[in-house]
C-alpha cells in the first residue's frame, strides 16, 4: 500500500507529460512479387519494402543504369554505327547492322523498346569505339557502371553486361533499384527520356512497353524488365497532390505485375497522405446498439518531463488522496 501512495504521488504531483497521438496506419498490399519497395521520390525516405536487399536477377531494369552512365559520358549528337555484333536476341530496338544513329536515339530505343541491341551499341560507342566492333570498349563502359553503382551506394549490385539478360554475377537489389531511378529523375538528360511514351527519329519509331500509363493516373516514367531468373520487374513512378513515389518490383508474374505496381503505389500515396480520421472526442457516429464508434486509430504513448506545473492545488488533491488511502 505505501508503494502504491507514493507511485500515486508521483503521478499527481511530479512534472509529467502525458501525450496520446493517433496515426492511421495503411495496410500493406498483398502483392505476388518476391521483392519490393515503396520510396519517397522528393527524400528517398523508404515508406514500406519486403526484402529490399535481397539480391536477385534485375534483367532489363539494368538499363536505367546504362542510360545513366551514357549521358554522364558522351554527347545525345554522337553518332554511332551499329555493328553486327550489336544485334543479339531479345527485346530489340530495330536496329540494323551499318546504319548509324545518333546515342539520342539509341537511348529512346534502349528504355522504351527496352532494346537489347540499343544497350550493347551504347556500351561499344560510349565506352570508346563508335565507329568499330570492340569487346574492350564494352567491357570498359560495364567497369564503369560498376564505378557509378559504388557512386550512389549502390551495396547489392554488380552487372557483368549492359541489357540486363541473366547472367552469372548479375545482379542489384529493389533498394539500389530504386536509387538509380532518383538518380535518373534528377537528370535534366535523362528524364525526359525515361519519362517518354513513344518517339519517332532517324527512321525508327518507339513505344513505351509501359502499360501502366493506360491504367494509373500521374505516371510520369516506368521501365519494364522480364527474363526467366528474374520474373516479371517493374519500375514505376507516380506524382499525386505535390508528391512522388518510386516503387520497384522484382519477381511478380505476368497476371500480377501491374496489379503489384497499382497497389504499390496507392500505398505509397495512402502513407504520405494519411486520410483524415476524426478525433476520439468528435463526431461519433452511433452503433446498432446506441453507443458510439470511432475510426480505428494506431495510438502512441509518450511521456515528457516538464507538461503539468506543480501547484497548491495538485498538492493538496495528492495529500487528500494518499489520505483517504491510508
Amino acid at each position: 500500500m505505501r508503494r502504491l501512495r507514493v507511485l500515486l504521488l508521483a503521478v499527481l504531483v511530479l512534472p509529467i507529460h502525458i501525450v496520446l497521438t493517433a496515426r492511421p496506419a495503411a495496410a500493406r498490399p498483398d502483392v505476388a512479387a518476391r521483392n519490393w519497395i515503396v520510396m519517397d521520390g522528393a527524400s528517398g525516405d523508404v515508406l514500406d519494402a519486403q526484402e529490399p536487399h535481397q539480391r536477385t536477377a534485375i534483367a532489363s531494369l539494368t538499363k536505367m543504369l546504362t542510360a545513366l552512365v551514357a549521358v554522364e559520358r558522351a554527347d545525345l549528337e554522337q553518332v554511332v554505327t551499329v555493328m553486327r555484333s550489336d544485334l543479339i536476341r531479345g527485346s530489340s530496338a530495330g536496329l540494323r547492322a551499318g546504319e548509324r544513329l545518333s546515342l539520342r536515339t539509341l537511348l529512346y530505343g534502349l528504355l522504351l523498346p527496352s532494346g537489347n541491341d540499343a544497350a550493347l551499341a551504347i556500351a561499344r560507342a560510349v565506352g570508346g569505339s563508335p565507329h568499330a566492333d570492340d569487346q574492350a570498349a564494352r567491357g570498359r563502359f560495364i567497369d564503369w557502371m560498376n564505378e557509378r553503382a559504388v557512386s550512389l551506394g549502390l551495396t547489392d549490385t554488380r552487372v557483368v553486361n549492359p541489357h540486363g539478360l541473366d547472367a552469372r554475377d548479375h545482379f542489384g537489389s529493389a533498394h539500389d533499384l530504386a536509387l538509380v531511378t532518383r538518380a535518373v529523375l534528377e537528370s535534366p538528360v535523362l528524364a525526359p527520356i525515361f519519362g517518354a511514351h513513344d518517339y519517332s527519329g532517324e527512321g525508327h519509331r518507339y513505344e513505351s512497353t509501359n502499360k501502366l500509363w493506360e491504367r494509373y493516373p500521374g505516371i510520369i516514367g516506368g521501365k519494364t524488365g522480364w527474363t526467366r531468373a528474374a520474373g516479371h520487374c517493374l519500375v514505376e513512378v507516380a506524382k499525386r497532390d505535390g508528391r512522388r513515389v518510386i516503387v520497384v518490383l522484382l519477381g511478380s508474374t505476368s497476371e500480377r505485375w501491374y496489379d503489384d505496381a497499382t497497389a504499390l503505389l496507392d500505398h505509397g500515396f495512402a502513407i504520405l497522405s494519411p486520410p483524415a480520421t476524426p478525433e476520439p472526442t468528435g463526431h461519433a457516429h452511433t452503433t446498432g446498439l446506441g453507443g458510439t464508434a470511432h475510426a480505428p486509430r494506431s495510438w502512441t504513448w509518450s511521456l515528457a518531463p516538464g507538461a503539468f506545473a506543480e501547484s497548491p492545488t495538485r498538492r493538496w488533491a495528492a495529500w487528500s488522496l494518499t489520505t483517504r488511502l491510508r
